[in-house]
């Protein structure tokens, strides 16, 4: 069967918005466009470190599964995701000698950015831009020195290769654009293009007001700001259900305890698989029933910390934290977690 398109796209260690992003596009293209999307796909979950060193600093490997891809299929464009670490320049080489027009979309700030979020210690920081990533290496971004050096010494040296190769850059959002450009990506303007999110199904009416709690699914990590809504929903007593996990989960565990976690007028039921769940409310205390799951979130009815949580929950010891700059706010909720839960 010949195809139009082949996507490509390096999983994370994590699956995340990312993934689903990219299917909804390519299912998209095939049901509204009538265009055949094929996949090329790896994950970071199956290579190891030194693979992935490797592919970093040659700029991509098995350069010749592109072409494969290509010839296989027939697709005479290149949708790129995810480059990094294993596909790179190389697979955007390959795909320029098959004569395939090349898209390289960008999701998230990768090419400046070594860990893609422009977030370090909950603060925005702009520190690495355009060629410039010693700060990356220096605050050690990646967690290891190695990993750190890795990303610091590729991705200026592939940036301007993968925009170069590029036909087009699509991002997410007119505010995604506005800050490629001023980290340096090196894209003129009339290059990029502004892709939204896909929407399968759109409602007559919204049905919020009618809602008896929040739900807010997402990443549990520090560039999503989630301590944020732990404190708003707690501070009018609106019950907040998360779906999500991620490297910020314990502390927006102790941090939703201390906010006081509770039923609070959120259905039962089981969370979708590999999620973390949780019901905050200002009012009711104790762990959900029936909700939580083995990873689930909460304090149970044994736990020793259940009588700070009564008293943080009738407002004896609640974070107060309006006025207060969000990074501030964000190592403030935390401290009073901490507090809340030693």
């Amino acid at each position: 069967m010949t195809h139009s398109v082949l996507a490509l796209h390096h999983g994370y260690r994590v699956a995340g918005g990312e993934e689903r992003a990219a299917e909804q596009l390519a299912d998209l293209a095939e049901r509204e466009l009538g265009e055949r999307v094929a996949w090329l796909r790896r994950d970071s979950t199956a290579i190891t470190g030194v693979d992935a060193a490797r592919g970093l600093l040659a700029g991509g490997l098995g350069g010749r599964q592109v072409t494969e891809a290509l010839e296989r299929t027939g697709a005479d464009l290149l949708h790129a995701h995810n480059l990094f670490p294993t596909f790179g320049p190389v697979a955007l080489r390959a795909a320029r000698k098959q004569g395939a027009a090349v898209v390289v979309h960008l999701h998230n700030t990768r090419l400046v950015c070594a860990v893609a979020t422009n977030v370090r210690d909950g603060r925005d920081c702009t520190e690495c831009h355009g060629s410039w990533s010693v700060p990356g290496i220096r605050h050690r971004c990646r967690g290891s020195l190695p990993e750190s050096v890795a990303y610091g010494a590729a991705l200026p040296r592939w940036r301007k290769e993968v925009v170069a190769i590029a036909d087009a850059v699509i991002v997410p959002s007119l505010a995604a654009r506005s800050r490629l450009l001023a980290l340096g990506l090196g894209v003129p303007l009339n290059q990029i293009h502004v892709v939204g999110g896909v929407a399968p199904t759109i409602a007559d009416r919204s049905t919020a007001s009618t809602g008896r709690f929040a739900l807010l699914v997402g990443r549990l990590a520090p560039e999503k700001d989630i301590a944020t809504a732990i404190e708003a929903c707690a501070a009018i007593g609106l019950p907040l259900v998360i779906a999500g996990d991620g490297p910020e989960a314990a502390a927006l565990q102790s941090l939703a305890g201390c906010a006081g976690a509770g039923r609070g007028g959120a259905p039962r039921g089981r969370p979708a698989a590999g999620s973390q769940r949780q019901s905050v409310g200002g009012r009711a205390a104790g762990a959900e029933r029936g909700g939580a799951g083995r990873e689930g979130v909460g304090v149970g009815r044994g736990d020793p910390r259940r009588r700070a949580h009564r008293r943080v929950a009738a407002g004896a010891r609640r974070p107060r934290l309006h006025g207060v700059p969000r990074p501030r706010r964000r190592r403030r909720a935390r401290a009073a977690a901490r507090e809340c839960a030693g």
